[in-house]
């Protein structure tokens, strides 16, 4: 019996493996023809966008060739933007030819291709792809562009020398009669590479470079959650389901520490968190050594036996969930990483903010009341918890901060289906469910891994709270009084960190406690729970009252800000997982109208998803909108109730035995209690949990029990639905691994590797009341944010910008005078004109900074404004000063 069981368990891995190792076969040789699984991830690797110069056709005795380095390996495309000459001709009245030629360093050729003229237009978009090259890195390659005599097509460059790897060259016969000219030195193109498998471990593994910060990070972040734990003391959880509760105790923790050490007047630094980290370690070595010491005497006194005297080895398969566990945070953690492998920077607007929040930490060393001395806001209204974290790695390490913020928000991402993990176990006290939970959400949910390319770095360590803060909050209405400490530090420091997450736990809680009003038990420790929370956020909570006023911010909308985001039902297998809750909703109303309690808490998941849903439907109900919440942020945070009903009810489906009822688990009769060395051969030992000693058992009588148990005739057909179910976990592996590993959206970055060195120099260089003009876009409703580099200027240098960080919304005065810059700046149509310049001094600008990524300041034209001068120019990136 017991082999057919391991082998009925088993069965899933194999049928998993087996997939895995047909796909990985027959991706090489070209037979796997799933996109979805199959095609190489491809990612950009240079971008060199900018054009205003339409280069001469090439004809027989004219070539254009453009030289580059790739940085990646697997180069595979290089994509140009066509200009035609003339009018559009069909391809029958066009006798030209368009030749593209790709050769290496060596001089081979690597691709090459002939098109009819006749197929190509104005602006036209093309890709020479080729096999992608394995050592492509550091290696420089030739694009040629060549035509017959009557070819009209040819390619968009750039007056200005804006990529310093390569260079344009016109090839033309000396002896021709009108020799071309140009004043492009550049050629508009953008190459993009297959992600090796080399590279892809390269990147995995690229944070243990950082290893004192890495150490710093993993040292600092589980400890106050150790510590609240051991002096707790829950029973019965796995060292999975610790780490997890224990992740996001520390998250929810370190605001709330911070903000009572500030109000007693105490600042951090670096050498004062070691010293506190450091003694916080040994506290929790010395609590956890006594309090197993005294566990051993209490079962010394009670005559059980202690494991050393037990020497008993549980069976391999008691450990294989946690193997698994460990086994898919790693799978999780290096995806992450390798999602970032070709950033400097965080994406998007919100992680200039961060970057602008943590500097103003390190600076004070305690939670804001300002943005002194980066802006001139004179209070914060913004919530500070995540910061806390990050102020805290970069005052314990002195890393620069757009490193720490990229390392700390991949780290939190890949550790959070460890929060899911315990949050699965303490609804349902079983692994399966912690185990799937976790799995769907570090792998093949598009949420929370696209939370990396906004930056939303705030809400990501607020949905490792909930988690938790869900599992407990359902467990202390169902008998867990013990835990009503924790409940209230998660939700408190869940109120710290992001605004918007407590909100959406607000109505689960409000349902759990309907549910349990009636038992004072039970409702007593929500109480409690509840006016714990309150105490520890009340001075963050007068704070927000005093500076803000709460009806006006409610009230405030803009328009469209609130519309369903349908962009997300067509990503990725999205719709397939919707489908997949509809059915599961389904599942759990059968159970409800069975009875069956374990459909309660998937019933309240879908009370409480719903309720969120008609909350925020704003005008489609006749309910007012509001700018703190809108269907967007709580979207993006469904993926958890999401992951937690599909787990709970795809853990429901058994077996049926021969009768038509449930299988239960045989448990031999209990013969004695005797120590392990007085079981006789012919007995089985099984360890008791309940009583933490042994239960002796006839082997014979486990064999009579065994045979006697009708076999079930749907056997065959559930080895069936097990293998399917390994090939489906295999199936939503690879596709969940090539998703997260380039879920970034090119459109996000704005900060690239080339303006790291600029942003060094002009901290060194530029005097400290310089105020420097930066690109920048609408960004939301009337908000201008920084389009490229600039974004980071604030932070990272302490000098003055056009456009600084959001956060400069907070001066109503500040916040007009950059709406008014940016919309007569990107008025302007020629940047070389000295009047332009005038204006700039005007407004008191001193120096004009131009990242990589760009805007409207234009660099081929502020070359060639004489008010200015360039005074830092290398690889597209510029900084000019005004006259």
């Amino acid at each position: 019996m017991m082999s057919r069981r391991l082998t009925g368990r088993a069965w899933p891995w194999v049928a998993a493996a087996a997939t895995l190792l047909i796909i990985l076969l027959l991706r090489p040789v070209g037979l796997c023809r799933w996109p979805a699984l199959c095609d190489p991830l491809v990612a950009v690797d240079i971008d060199q966008g900018r054009l205003d110069t339409a280069l001469p056709a090439p004809q027989n005795d004219l070539r254009l060739e453009q030289s580059f380095v790739p940085r990646r390996n697997g180069l595979m495309e290089i994509e140009l933007l066509l200009v035609r000459y003339g009018g559009q001709l069909s391809e029958a009245e066009d006798p030209g030819r368009f030749s593209l030629e790709l050769l290496d360093d060596t001089g081979n050729r690597v691709a090459s291709e002939i098109i009819p003229s006749g197929r190509l237009t104005h602006n036209q978009i093309y890709i020479l792809r080729f096999w992608p090259q394995p050592r492509s890195a550091g290696r420089r390659y030739v694009l040629r562009l060549s035509g017959n005599d009557t070819n009209h097509i040819s390619a968009w460059g750039y007056a200005a020398d804006v990529y310093e790897a390569g260079r344009l060259r016109l090839l033309f016969d000396a002896q021709r009669a009108d020799p071309p000219l140009t004043d492009a030195e550049e050629m508009r193109f953008v190459t993009r590479y297959a992600l090796t498998a080399g590279d892809a471990a390269r990147a995995a593994v690229a944070p243990l470079r950082e290893w004192g910060l890495l150490l710093a990070a993993l040292l600092m972040l589980p400890l106050p959650g150790v510590l609240l734990l051991l002096l707790v003391r829950p029973r019965g959880w796995d060292a999975g389901v610790a780490a997890g509760a224990a992740l996001a105790l520390s998250v929810a923790a370190w605001p709330i520490v911070w903000q009572w050490v500030s109000l007693a007047g105490g600042r951090w630094s670096g050498p004062l968190l070691w010293a506190v980290v450091v003694a916080g370690w040994a506290v929790a070595a010395g609590l956890k050594l006594r309090i197993t010491n005294y566990e051993l005497r209490m079962k010394s006194a009670a005559g059980q036996p202690t494991p050393a005297a037990t020497r008993h080895s549980p069976p391999a398969t008691r450990h294989l969930p946690l193997l698994l566990l460990t086994a898919l945070i790693l799978a999780s953690l290096a995806v992450r990483f390798i999602a970032v492998r070709d950033l400097a920077f965080p994406p998007w607007v919100d992680s200039s903010r961060h970057a602008l929040i943590t500097a103003v930490m390190v600076e004070s060393g305690q939670i804001p009341t300002n943005y002194e001395p980066f802006l001139p806001v004179d209070h914060f209204p913004y919530h500070f918890g995540f910061h806390t974290l990050s102020a805290g790695l970069a005052l314990m390490t002195g890393r620069p901060l757009p490193g720490l913020l990229l390392l700390l928000m991949q780290l939190l991402g890949g550790l959070l289906p460890l929060a899911v993990y315990a949050a699965g176990w303490m609804v349902t006290r079983r692994r399966a469910v912690g185990l799937l939970a976790a799995f769907l959400v570090a792998l093949p949910f598009f949420f929370p891994g696209y939370y990396a390319t906004w930056g939303r770095m705030t809400q990501l360590a607020a949905m490792i709270v909930m988690p938790v803060l869900l599992g407990l909050t359902w467990r202390l209405g169902r008998g867990w009084p013990r835990v009503w400490p924790l409940v209230g530090v998660l939700a408190a420091g869940l109120f710290l960190i992001h605004i918007r997450v407590f909100l959406f736990y607000l109505p689960f809680a409000a349902i759990v406690a309907v549910a349990h009003l009636s038992r004072y038990r039970r409702a007593r420790g929500l109480l409690l729970a509840a006016a714990l929370g309150l105490l520890l956020i009340l001075p963050q909570l007068i704070e927000l009252l005093t500076v803000t006023d709460p009806l006006a911010t409610i009230g405030q909308s803009l328009p469209g800000y609130n519309d369903f985001p349908t962009g997300y039902l067509t990503t990725g297998w999205e719709r397939v997982y919707l489908w997949l809750a509809a059915g599961a909703a389904a599942v759990v109303l059968l159970g409800v109208a069975r009875r069956r309690r374990w459909a309660t808490l998937p019933l309240l998941l879908l009370l409480w998803v719903g309720a969120l849903f008609a909350l925020l439907a704003g005008d489609r109900l006749g309910l007012p909108e509001s700018l703190v919440v809108n269907l967007n942020s709580m979207y993006i945070t469904l993926f958890l109730p999401l992951a937690l009903l599909l787990a709970i009810v795809a853990a429901r489906i058994r077996p049926p035995t021969a009768d038509g009822r449930r299988r239960k688990e045989e448990r031999p009769q209990t013969t004695d209690h005797r120590p392990p060395q007085e079981v006789t051969s012919d007995e089985l030992r099984v360890t008791s949990p309940e009583s933490g000693g042994w239960r002796v058992a006839s082997g014979e009588g486990l064999q009579r029990s065994a045979v006697g148990r009708p076999r079930s005739p749907f056997g065959g057909l559930w080895s069936v639905v097990r293998g399917l179910l390994g090939v489906t976990l295999a199936l939503l592996f690879l596709f969940g691994w090539r998703q997260q590993a380039n879920i970034l959206n090119q459109q996000t970055i704005l900060a690239l590797p080339e303006d790291v060195a600029a942003l060094t120099w002009m901290e060194a260089n530029l005097p400290a009341e310089a105020r420097v003009a930066v690109s920048a876009w609408q960004w939301l409703g009337v908000t201008w944010a920084a389009a490229d580099g600039g974004a980071w200027l604030v932070p990272l240098t302490g000098r003055a910008a056009t456009t600084p960080p959001i956060d400069h919304i907070y001066n109503r005065d500040l916040f007009a005078e950059v709406r008014a810059f940016n919309e007569a700046a990107s008025a302007v149509e020629d940047w070389s004109a000295p009047a332009s310049a005038a204006w700039l001094a005007e407004q008191g600008v001193s120096h004009v900074f131009v990242g990589r990524r760009g805007g409207f300041f234009d660099p081929a034209e502020l070359l060639g404004n004489p008010a200015l001068d360039m005074v830092y120019g290398f690889d597209g990136v510029f900084v000019f000063s005004v006259r």
